[in-house]
């Protein structure tokens, strides 16, 4: 019994290591400050994804290998799979 405890202290030095050092950086000066800045920085030349595709775009093999008739097949699918576990 006396063993395990002669190495107790190691093992936690070991799991309990310090932290590591905090190294000073400098600050960042490209961040945006200021909405506009926000606006142009978030912004893209593409036009947006319509509503259709949104909604309707699945990767449901079961169902369909055509990703874009997916949502048709199936649309009347109800899942049991949760009410077997309850």
């Amino acid at each position: 019994m006396a063993r395990p405890l002669r190495v107790l202290p190691l093992l936690y030095r070991k799991l309990n290591q310090p932290p590591a050092e905090i190294v000073p950086r400098d600050k960042l000066t490209t961040v945006a400050s200021s909405d506009e800045q926000l606006k142009k920085a978030f912004t893209v030349n593409e036009k947006l994804t319509s509503l259709e595709d949104i909604t309707n775009y699945n990767n449901f093999y079961e169902f369909s290998s055509n990703k874009q008739a997916v949502a048709s097949a199936a649309k009347g699918f109800v899942d049991t799979t949760l009410e077997r576990f309850s």
